[in-house]
């Protein structure tokens, strides 16, 4: 068994028992282990009617207490978070989601810079190309949005 499928099963276990995060939202050490080791989660936004969108993987950078990730001004998380909506985040598996979170969109430059420099570190794709481009500027144009998740449960 590979360390990330144990890690899955440990989160799945985890998701099951609700320890994923304590009712004031901080997170327990294995989902921060997750965040700070892989690329990729899955977030889900809630529509106006209330009803929840399927699941969809993002790349993000983790910090601190915060999940970051930047999408498309146009997309529907972009529009649904604009007005509001919280987040559902999954790990590894979509069975459950690892933790729900409240979201903020990122304006302040110094921000936008650090999570610039982490995509660059994490994604090597990140180098190339568009995403070479400071995430400021492009915050700044209107071409991406940066979104900010803290967890909340």
């Amino acid at each position: 068994m590979t360390p990330r499928r144990l890690l899955g099963i440990v989160l799945i276990l985890s998701v099951g028992s609700g320890s994923m995060a304590d009712s004031g939202g901080a997170l327990n050490p294995s989902v921060k282990t997750f965040l700070k080791t892989q690329k990729l989660i899955s977030v889900a936004t809630q529509r106006a009617n209330g009803d929840w969108s399927r699941p969809a993987p993002i790349w993000f950078t983790y910090e601190g207490e915060a999940v970051y990730f930047i999408t498309a001004p146009t997309s529907f998380k972009a529009r649904r978070i604009r007005r509001g909506s919280p987040v559902l985040v999954w790990l590894d598996e979509k069975r459950e989601p690892a933790f729900s979170g409240e979201t903020q969109i990122v304006t302040d430059p110094e921000v936008l810079d650090r999570i610039n420099a982490a995509y660059k570190r994490k994604y090597w794709v990140a180098w190339l190309t568009y995403w070479a481009m400071p995430l400021a500027g492009r915050v700044q144009a209107g071409n991406m949005v940066a979104v900010r998740v803290t967890p909340s449960r």
